[in-house]
């Protein structure tokens, strides 16, 4: 009679949790309402919030658009990308020679290796240079020597990590032949500047589209502070929260610095390096932005002055490139996100190659309404556990077996 009950109770759960499986809204705590309504088919996209990516436990594996009546609709998260047309020449290196003087430079020409009988465009100029620890000024000039196409800066700080720049830009050009000039590094005159390789690029990039990261600045504790840098910390208010550009605006008229940038999610996590650069504005060169790597919701960094003063830094703006959930209708009438639940494995629908990445970008986009509790979830509490108790129904159930087979194996032994 025991064996008869218990075997009941166990089917009974693995019914809980075939319910559970055909009706997901009980099991995710937060849902948010897609404004709208939309017939069978409708396609449209919507920016994941940056509490979704917080409170999920798992995202986007957690995530469901369901419909008012349960019904699924398939979705698959976007992230935008930049274009670009880009290529790389190998040009000839002719005519280096180290000027000595005033101000010494390394001199030398680059011959642009032609395609197809003609000159390829670029606007872009690679060197690699000897030495460590430097900012040196470079000249580029055109094919006759006599007009200056472009100033920028090698830099090289080689004790922070990434914080290096190779790259001088110029207007897009055809010249068959550049003369560039690198000068010896301002704080070391003396040096002799030794060049390890030069080659031309042309990019023209169109970035993808960016949104504003909304962050309070907190106060930095004294453990935190690092006597050569300056230092600040900021608090996005979500964990996991993605964080992928940090862009300075700068009072001081002329420098250049280094940067490191550090995240964690929790106070008692150890700070993990997100990303790092150099920043400057030397004459009409400027770089004011760092690449970041970021899905933290606390971030601190470093901005390295050494013996000079620190910068008089105006504001610091946080950007990351957002995700957007896109999704067609499988159902007439209103649907929400649901998300934050246990034991979910990422969805497969078949939405993604039916519809081209082109495309996307003309969806129209929808808003999603103030986070909530989910009703569903609360009137049905025990749905969230459905898939563990499935689990142990399942495991009750194959030890019955086990028991009753033993059982029956000892009887007829005994009987014997």
């Amino acid at each position: 009679m025991k064996r008869a009950c218990i075997i009941s109770l166990a089917l009974f759960s693995l019914l809980i949790a075939h319910a559970g499986e055909k009706n997901l809204k009980p099991r995710f705590e937060q849902m948010r309402e897609i404004e709208g309504s939309f017939i069978v088919g409708d396609r449209g996209r919507i920016v994941v919030p940056g509490n979704v990516f917080g409170q999920s436990r798992n995202c986007p594996a957690d995530l469901r658009i369901l419909a008012d009546d349960g019904t699924q609709w398939p979705f698959f998260l976007y992230r935008p990308k930049a274009t670009s047309k880009q290529g790389t020449l190998n040009p000839e290196v002719l005519n280096c020679a180290f000027v000595s003087g005033r101000e010494s430079y390394l001199r030398f020409d680059l011959v642009v290796p032609k395609k197809g009988g003609e000159t390829p465009i670029h606007n872009q100029v690679e060197l690699i240079t000897s030495g460590h620890d430097f900012v040196r000024r470079v000249e580029v000039f055109d094919e006759e020597g006599n007009a200056l196409m472009a100033v920028g800066h090698l830099i090289d700080f080689s004790g922070q990590r990434g914080a290096r720049n190779t790259i001088v830009r110029y207007p897009a050009s055809d010249a068959s032949r550049l003369h560039v000039r690198i000068y010896s590094n301002a704080q070391n005159a003396g040096e002799t500047v030794a060049l390890a390789s030069a080659k031309l690029h042309y990019r023209n990039l169109v970035e993808a589209e960016r949104e504003r990261v909304i962050a309070s600045e907190i106060p930095v504790p004294q453990g935190e502070q690092v006597p050569t840098a300056q230092t600040r910390m900021f608090d996005l208010g979500d964990p996991n929260r993605p964080l992928e550009f940090m862009v300075f605006d700068v009072q001081t008229p002329s420098f250049a610095r280094s940067v490191s940038v550090y995240g964690r999610n929790e106070d008692y996590d150890s700070w993990a390096w997100v990303g790092g650069g150099e920043i400057h504005a030397l004459q009409d060169d400027e770089q004011m932005e760092i690449k970041l790597h970021a899905t933290h919701r606390f971030i601190k960094l470093h901005v390295f002055h050494h013996d000079d003063r620190p910068l008089s830094i105006q504001s610091i703006r946080l950007e990351a490139i957002p995700r957007y959930l896109v999704f067609e209708a499988a159902s007439a009438g209103k649907a929400g996100l649901y998300y934050r639940a246990w034991d979910f494995r990422s969805p497969r629908y078949d939405l993604k190659g039916r519809i081209e990445t082109k495309a996307i970008a003309s969806l129209p986009e929808f808003q999603l309404q103030e986070a909530a509790p989910n009703a569903a979830a609360k009137s049905e509490p025990w749905r969230k556990y459905s898939k563990l108790l499935g689990g142990l129904a399942v495991a009750v159930v194959s030890l019955l077996v086990i028991g009753i087979i033993v059982s029956m194996l000892k009887q007829q032994k005994a009987g014997n």
